[in-house]
């Protein structure tokens, strides 16, 4: 999975905190098989992590306005522990409400990737039939589900 994130998406990434060349990916992951891998938000994508029930609701949400609105689009979701984290077009998220334990992850934040323990992808960043990126819906899309969802999470 970790050669997805360099070849198929192109983001840098680092092991434990410390950059990665691309490269040297698959070196260092035999070498410390149990680094925690991320990439910086911001650059490629913004990030919209909600609590895990309310992202259930929001994740049906959107599944159902994509399916009528464009075919093939979607909206990556990583799974983790008591959160769902969403990826939007990087930028894009600052006016998502951080309210109702809704957080926004951009600049220099982080993001913990699988292949780290506890994660997973439940709709990737990348195509399922072929090795492409898909695009990235805005993150304005999840400002008027997330007060439909999340009444507290509200500008």
């Amino acid at each position: 999975m970790l050669s997805a994130y360099t070849t198929v998406l192109g983001w840098p990434l680092s092991a434990d905190g410390a950059p990665v060349e691309a490269a040297d990916v698959e070196r260092v992951r035999e070498r410390s098989p149990r680094a925690v891998w991320s990439v910086l938000c911001g650059q490629r994508f913004d990030v919209v992590a909600v609590p895990a029930r309310l992202g259930r609701e929001l994740a049906l949400l959107i599944e159902r306005d994509l399916e009528q609105a464009v075919d093939g689009a979607v909206l990556p979701c990583l799974l983790g522990g008591e959160k769902r984290f969403f990826l939007v077009r990087a930028g894009s998220a600052r006016d998502i409400p951080t309210a109702g334990g809704v957080q926004v992850l951009s600049g220099e934040q982080r993001l913990v990737l699988p292949s780290s323990p506890e994660l997973r992808w439940e709709t990737p960043p990348w195509s399922r039939t072929e090795p492409v990126a898909v695009e990235l819906p805005d993150g304005d899309m999840l400002v008027e589900r997330l007060a439909a969802t999340a009444p507290d999470a509200r500008r």
